[in-house]
């Protein structure tokens, strides 16, 4: 940098990478910018290796991969996915990915398209130096027993703080996902920072964030009545996967419509009617099935749904899957729906 001062910005974007994620190597780093004006100008394609928490990577990526700091995150994503994915294996947990290939990439798009059009996962893919990758990423780390929460005074100090802040919303959000992964909170501290955020994006993107930093996700409807629609639901769903998000311990009066294309889809649905079996088959309610082509199929559900979807591969390949759940207390199996949150969740 000191020898080519004119080529800072090129020399900065290109060897950033390379700098070790530590707050005092970037700051030493930072320094070599002859001028303050040469980081605002330069910050832009630094952003997102900024922003990459790998203590938290849960979240949404937009990625220019040619760029040498986005492409960075990229690699970063992919070798986080795989070593996610054998630790996983190795503690024999269940494959809740969205496309059976035990990844924890989900919704991948390059150059606008699907990716699983292409390969299978995207472990098997060779990472282009070009064009806009696009992907969420849906970690398996959940609090350890005992995780210790944040204290209700301060987390209201710090919505407080946020309120009385002139920063944007997305630069506030922005903020929280750096420290995010030093906080574990309560449903309760969801429902209060959902009803913080008025734009729909904002509210979906903190939530993301802090999802799996919940200590008691059996209180989840405390939060999740705070979403105005069921499409924020189902857009959240679809980030999440629909494994990780389903209401194991409540799912009374919850809404499911379920894709049998995809293998998380298919695992909810098993599990409602394995639930149904074990409490009451009359707890599914107003179930429809639609065939690809668009046409409801009365036969299959003609006496009920059928008993040997409570195993996902006795499901028909295709189809959606729509119903509700009801059941009385009386008949709750509070037992077997804490062991599939263990399993699933």
């Amino acid at each position: 940098v000191k020898s080519a001062p004119g080529n800072v910005h090129r020399t900065m974007v290109t060897m950033f990478p390379t700098v070790p994620s530590d707050q005092q190597s970037r700051y030493l780093a930072m320094t070599f910018f002859p001028k303050i004006s040469d980081l605002f100008n330069c910050y832009p394609q630094l952003e997102n290796i900024f922003l990459f928490n790998a203590q938290n990577p849960t979240g949404h990526y937009k990625l220019n991969l040619g760029s040498c700091c986005d492409y960075a995150v990229a690699q970063r994503l992919i070798l986080l996915d795989r070593w996610e994915s054998v630790v996983n294996r190795r503690h024999e947990r269940m494959d809740v990915s969205q496309r059976a290939n035990r990844s924890h990439l989900r919704n991948e798009f390059h150059q606008g398209r699907a990716l699983h059009l292409r390969v299978k996962s995207v472990a098997e893919w060779s990472l282009p130096e070009s064009d806009i990758f696009e992907t969420d990423y849906m970690s398996s780390y959940r609090p350890p027993p005992g995780a210790q929460t944040v204290s209700d005074s301060l987390w209201e100090s710090l919505m407080v703080t946020m309120y009385r802040s002139s920063c944007r919303p997305c630069d506030k959000i922005r903020a929280l996902r750096n420290i995010s992964h030093n906080i574990f909170i309560k449903s309760m501290h969801m429902r209060q920072m959902v009803g913080y955020f008025r734009d729909a994006a904002d509210r979906e993107e903190a939530f993301v964030i802090f999802y799996l930093r919940i200590t008691d996700m059996h209180n989840q409807k405390q939060f999740k009545v705070r979403f105005e629609s069921q499409d924020e639901l189902t857009r959240l769903q679809t980030r999440l996967g629909y494994a990780c998000f389903f209401p194991f311990l409540q799912p009374e009066n919850a809404f499911f419509e379920l894709n049998f294309k995809m293998h998380d889809q298919r695992l909810c649905a098993s599990m409602i009617v394995d639930l149904a079996i074990n409490e009451k088959m009359g707890n599914i309610k107003n179930a429809i099935f639609i065939l690809p082509d668009g046409t409801v199929d009365t036969a299959v559900l003609a006496v009920g749904v059928p008993r040997g979807w409570a195993q996902a591969d006795r499901l028909p390949p295709e189809g959606i899957f729509k119903c509700s759940y009801v059941c009385s207390p009386e008949d709750r199996q509070i037992g077997l729906r804490r062991k599939k949150a263990e399993q699933y969740g």
